[in-house]
């Protein structure tokens, strides 16, 4: 009987325990998740976030902007993720979002990213211009119309390392832009190729020189309160380089040289292409040795020089004529001389001596100051050949540094009065100066 009870006992406990583990299975787990955060405040300079994610399930993270880069796109369980905040170069306050979501769709949670606006601007600011290249062509196969990708990236490089040696106090580094003005993180940064069936542009007409630009150019170009804007295009006339808008300053601020707004304006209203234009047919000529007359590093050097508000330093009169002997360029420490006096005795010694050799590079090299009579080594970027082109002088510096604090249409914080800040509609005719490069 005891032997009959024992049985019963058992067979009733595994009823039991069947139960049991049948109800388990049919159980349903509840998908846990849990930030630690809701919101980020981030620096301007970007940085290294971990947020904790908790969870019993397989998830996904992912960014709106693409400037709050995860280190990871998906995970499952709890763990820290650390979230990359790449560095704000347009400097006005942005926001990003972080989705995280579980793979099975029940729980969804995001966390705003805010980036800070840059600091109140002086003169030690450290400038970082994002530049986009408009690359305009025709031929997809042709390198002088369609640049090599990555070409662009070390012609930048380059340029900034003749900035930094030229002007060391200036604190200004051009940068390769890495998104479109709709916050797309641009998959060939700073480049923008553009296709047309045209084959060679007439400048004055992109850049508005002698009209109105038409609508197609001005509409090509990006924000220029937020990029450096320089197209790139075979000119119709070969023997110009590049050209380059020279830049406005807002009413009461003034400088010398440049045209002054009476109010500001919103980009869209310009009716100029504002921007630097630099003939692609040049592309491909690089820095050497002195031998070289140009080189498209050195154009594009020289032309941001413009963007920031320099003129040559060889004298020229109001209507850009070089048979000059004034100092037209408001810096007093850049000598001046008369530019087409050099060149007709430079015509005539090539004349004589069709092969150029160093020592006449030498000899070309130097100047005489239409002033003072002296003779000097041309060194400065704002020169043409035969130039050293390595230098900017100290009253250039302070002025590009009054360029970028205070000039509208340059990427950067700036020092506004409020009414400065007002963006109001072009009711006016537009002053236009443009510099003209050979």
């Amino acid at each position: 009987m005891k032997q009959i009870k024992k049985i019963m006992a058992f067979m009733i406990l595994g009823t039991a325990m069947l139960f049991a583990s049948c109800e388990d299975e049919n159980v349903i787990q509840n998908s846990i998740l849990e930030i630690g955060k809701t919101e980020i405040k981030a620096p301007v300079e970007g940085a290294k976030i971990n947020i904790k994610v908790t969870s019993n399930v397989a998830w996904t993270i992912s960014s709106k902007q693409g400037w709050a880069v995860p280190e990871i796109t998906n995970g499952e369980g709890s763990r820290e993720v650390e979230i990359n905040i790449t560095e704000n170069l347009y400097r006005d306050e942005r926001k990003d979002i972080l989705t995280i979501a579980t793979v099975d769709g029940t729980q969804t949670k995001t966390i705003e990213i805010v980036q800070e606006t840059a600091q109140k601007p002086d003169e030690n600011y450290a400038y970082k211009l994002p530049v986009v290249f408009h690359v305009i062509y025709r031929d997809a196969n042709n390198e002088k119309q369609n640049l090599s990708e990555g070409y662009l990236k070390e012609v930048l490089s380059d340029v900034n390392k003749i900035w930094k040696e030229a002007a060391p106090h200036l604190n200004v580094e051009f940068v390769m832009a890495t998104e479109t003005p709709n916050g797309v993180t641009m998959t060939e940064p700073g480049v923008h190729r553009v296709q047309w069936n045209i084959d060679k542009i007439d400048y004055k007409r992109f850049m508005g020189y002698t009209e109105a630009a038409p609508k197609r150019y001005r509409d090509l170009l990006w924000d220029q309160n937020r990029y450096v804007n320089i197209c790139l295009y075979n000119f119709s006339d070969p023997d110009i380089t590049g050209v380059t808008t020279l830049p406005y300053t807002i009413a009461p601020d003034t400088l010398d040289g440049l045209e002054k707004l009476p109010n500001n304006i919103a980009p869209t209203e310009l009716p100029i292409s504002y921007c630097v234009s630099v003939n692609s047919l040049y592309a491909y000529t690089k820095p050497g040795n002195n031998l070289e007359s140009t080189n498209f590093v050195s154009t594009i050097a020289h032309e941001l020089g413009h963007y920031l508000g320099l003129r040559h330093v060889f004298g020229e009169d109001a209507n850009m004529k070089t048979d000059y002997n004034e100092d037209s360029d408001f810096c007093k420490d850049t000598p001046t001389y008369n530019r087409k006096k050099y060149l007709k005795e430079l015509s005539k010694y090539t004349l004589a001596h069709p092969k150029f050799t160093q020592e006449d590079v030498n000899k070309w090299i130097l100047r005489t100051n239409s002033i003072t009579g002296e003779q000097f080594r041309s060194n400065n970027i704002m020169d043409y050949y035969w130039t050293l082109r390595n230098k900017f002088t100290e009253e250039q510096t302070k002025r590009m540094q009054y360029v970028l604090l205070h000039s509208p249409f340059v990427p950067g914080p700036k020092i506004r009065t409020a009414k400065q800040k007002i963006v109001s509609k072009r009711n006016f005719k537009m002053p236009v100066r443009h510099a003209i490069c050979q």
